[in-house]
C-alpha cells in the first residue's frame, strides 16, 4: 500500500468513527470511501470485512441507502458547512494551523460526493480551492509569514463565491495533490466490483460496490 493510500484509507476511516453520533449520515459514507479505498490499497481482508459488518449494520438501521438524492445534498451540505467555517475565519484574518486543517477536512468531505456521481463544477471549484487554501496557510505559517486572507486572484465581484479565479497553475488538481497532512487525495477513477464474503460468523453478505481509486504524489509548489 502506497503511503498516500494508506493515509486517505485512515484518515476517512478515522472521520467516520469521529462523525459516528455528531453525523451518522456522514460518517456511513466516510467509512464507505475508506473500504473503496482499502480495497484498492489492498487492505487486510479482516479489517475490510470489519468496515463492511459496520455498513451493513448501519444501513440496516435506517442511516442511509433509501434516498441517494437525499443522502447527497446531506453530505454535500455538510462539506459546504465546514468549507464555510475556514473561509469566514481565513477572509477575516484570523487563519491559522487550524484554518488550513478545516480547510483540508471540507476538502476531503467534498471528495465523499463522488459517491453519487460525477461531481458538479461548483463543487469540484471549491474542493480544488480548499486544497489550494490549506496548503497556503501551511506554507505561509512554515515560513513564518502571515496567511494571506481570501483568494488573490478573484476578482472583486467573487468575493462572494470563494472557490472561483484560482489560476490554472496554482489550480491542485494540475498540480501534484498533496494535502496540508500528506494525505495523498488525488484524482480518481472509477470502475465496479463485487466481492462476496462473511459478514459476520453467521451470516453471508454479497456487496457490490463502485470505488475511486487515488493515487499519491507530491506537494504543491509554493504560489507567486
Amino acid at each position: 500500500m502506497s503511503d498516500g493510500l494508506k493515509k486517505n484509507f485512515i484518515t476517512f476511516l478515522q472521520k467516520g468513527k469521529e462523525l459516528e453520533k455528531p453525523d451518522p449520515l456522514v460518517s456511513y459514507y466516510c467509512r464507505l470511501h475508506a473500504l473503496e479505498i482499502g480495497m484498492k490499497a489492498s487492505v487486510e481482508q479482516k479489517e475490510l470485512l470489519e468496515i463492511m459488518d459496520t455498513l451493513e449494520q448501519m444501513k440496516a438501521a435506517g442511516v442511509a441507502g433509501n434516498n441517494k438524492e437525499e443522502d447527497a445534498l446531506h453530505v454535500e451540505g455538510f462539506a459546504l458547512s465546514v468549507f464555510v467555517r475556514a473561509d469566514k475565519q481565513d477572509r477575516a484574518g484570523q487563519a491559522d494551523a487550524n484554518t488550513a486543517k478545516t480547510f483540508m477536512a471540507a476538502a476531503r468531505f467534498f471528495e465523499l460526493l463522488s459517491q453519487f456521481g460525477e461531481i458538479n463544477e461548483g463543487v469540484a471549484e471549491k474542493r480544488k480551492y480548499a486544497l489550494w487554501k490549506a496548503r497556503d496557510i501551511t506554507m505561509a505559517i512554515k515560513q513564518g509569514k502571515k496567511p494571506t486572507p481570501g483568494n488573490p486572484f478573484e476578482e472583486e465581484e467573487q468575493q462572494q463565491d470563494p472557490g472561483h479565479g484560482l489560476p490554472d497553475a496554482l489550480d491542485p488538481s494540475s498540480q501534484p495533490a498533496a494535502g496540508a497532512e500528506g494525505d495523498g487525495t488525488a484524482a480518481t477513477t472509477t470502475t465496479t466490483t463485487t466481492i462476496t464474503c462473511s459478514a459476520s460468523s453467521t451470516t453471508a453478505a454479497t456487496t457490490t460496490i463502485t470505488f475511486s481509486a487515488t493515487s499519491s504524489t507530491s506537494p504543491l509548489p509554493p504560489p507567486p
